[in-house]
């Protein structure tokens, strides 16, 4: 493979290479019986008349040697159209898409990804408002995959794999979004998605080998980094418990992540209602280290915090919706911050918390901080079609609200938790575990009661620690 023009001198320059390539074995110990291989020059530019002659004079030669693959060619406008043939009709043509493109691959490595615009980018690219055959569907989702590659440039460059992580999760989502819209076969989109979420699990892998290796994780400059760091340890926290309960799924336990969540915790910091799915997933991997007081405290420290942000007179806490980046702004009050904003009165977490302890029988921690939640707005936001619950905003929603009864009979609310269907979510979401631990993370807002119940049905459950504390709950509370 060579890069450019090649004329006869640049030719002669590497005679010895291409006689290399043609006449020597290749000699792979698990292609020992490989036998015969065929040999090809590529290059992105032209080759020279007078260069394709001497190559066709050269095959001669070789062939009466008893060499019987000839040398090919292949030149720009081979791979030009190659690549057309492939990926042309997906590829961006509107100057909008190309923008959209261009912006993802010039945008600063270093930098979080920007999930809105990366949203809009993939819905473009997979033509989802289009009527597209099954098909052109799978060549789609190829080319998705090939376009994200190259989106992601400057964040493998910069070593920014929570970005990388992101966007290969919310690759996974759009295929999982098309397949479940169109009720795809496997073969259609199975290749595709494996690859993307194969790349999502390589990126997390990355993220946690270098937390292995640092023992501090300022970024920047110390003293402007106070602002943020504490966020950057609650995602880091969720990012290790995600990596780690699918590690001990697949029959991988590992050692690292004790000493880490023991410091990450103590020093992560509650931006707001999207920080909840980074704890949650933490304390289903604190169960897993049978570490279950840490784990229902920290659940119970949430609504802790939930109950006095929104007592009379205080500013509430960022709903569920609001990305990281404008809740440091509300919380810090830093540039751009509203005076006057306010999410007091109402919360999207407090109903999936408050389940996951009346499954642990926390009676008593929920009896202690009930009167403060039932001064509260129970909000939840259902998709209202299956397959928009893998887009990033969906267009059509069910927004509910409710309050929760004082008194509250603790019968009542242990059973409907323990009876809680996970049938509401679509079914690839239930099926895939790796990929909802994933997608929790990076659609916050996608986290519920539904989405609480089956990560615990996929994780906790599975531990023999919360099969036996169910035997001694239900022994000691009646």
């Amino acid at each position: 493979m060579k890069g450019g023009n090649i004329n006869l001198s640049q030719w002669r320059e590497i005679s010895e290479q291409i006689n290399n390539l043609v006449e020597l074995p290749i000699e792979i110990p698990s292609l020992s019986n490989a036998g015969w291989h065929e040999p090809f020059v590529v290059t992105n530019g032209r080759i020279d008349d007078a260069v394709l002659d001497y190559i066709n004079t050269a095959n001669v030669g070789w062939s009466k040697r008893s060499f019987p693959n000839p040398l090919r060619t292949i030149e720009k406008s081979a791979l030009v159209r190659q690549f057309t043939e492939l990926h042309g009709a997906f590829l961006p043509k509107e100057t909008r898409d190309f923008q959209a493109l261009l912006s993802l691959i010039l945008r600063d490595g270093q930098a979080p990804l920007n999930k809105p615009a990366f949203a809009d980018f993939l819905e473009q690219t997979l033509r989802l408002g289009e009527d597209l055959t099954k098909r052109d569907t799978s060549r789609a989702f190829a080319s998705c995959l090939l376009l994200t590659s190259y989106a992601l440039g400057s964040s493998v460059t910069a070593g920014n794999f929570w970005a990388q992580f992101e966007a290969w999760t919310m690759v996974c989502s759009y295929i999982l979004c098309v397949t479940t819209r169109d009720s795809l076969e496997e073969n259609y989109w199975r290749p595709s998605y494996d690859l993307a979420l194969r790349s999502a699990r390589r990126s997390l892998e990355d993220l946690v080998r270098e937390c292995e290796t640092r023992c501090e994780y300022v970024e920047g400059h110390p003293l402007a980094d106070g602002y943020f760091y504490g966020a950057r340890q609650t995602i880091l926290t969720g990012l290790v418990a995600a990596w780690g309960l699918n590690q001990r799924r697949s029959g991988n336990p590992s050692d690292f992540g004790a000493a880490f969540f023991r410091m990450s915790i103590r020093k992560s910091f509650f931006w707001g209602e999207s920080s909840v799915p980074y704890l949650a997933l933490a304390s289903l991997e604190l169960e897993n280290r049978c570490q279950s007081i840490e784990a229902e405290g920290l659940m119970l420290q949430m609504l802790d915090i939930v109950g006095i942000a929104n007592q009379r007179g205080n500013r509430g806490i960022p709903d569920i919706f609001v990305s990281i980046e404008d809740a440091l702004v509300f919380q810090h009050r830093l540039k751009g911050y509203e005076e006057g904003l306010s999410y007091a009165g109402f919360t999207y977490i407090a109903e999936p918390v408050v389940e996951y302890l009346a499954r642990r029988w926390r009676r008593q921690g929920l009896a202690r901080r009930w009167r403060g939640l039932t001064r509260i707005s129970l909000m939840s936001s259902i998709p209202d079609h299956s397959w928009e619950w893998f887009r990033w905003r969906a267009e059509n929603a069910s927004l509910a609200s409710r309050f929760y009864p004082e008194p509250q009979s603790w019968q009542e609310l242990r059973e409907g938790a323990e009876a809680r269907d996970i049938d509401a979510i679509p079914n690839l979401l239930r099926d895939e575990p790796e990929f909802l631990s994933y997608f929790v993370l990076v659609f916050p807002h996608r986290w519920n009661v539904y989405t609480m119940r089956a990560l615990e049905v996929a994780f906790a459950e599975q531990s023999p620690y919360c099969q036996t504390r169910k035997r001694v709950s239900k022994r000691l509370l009646p």
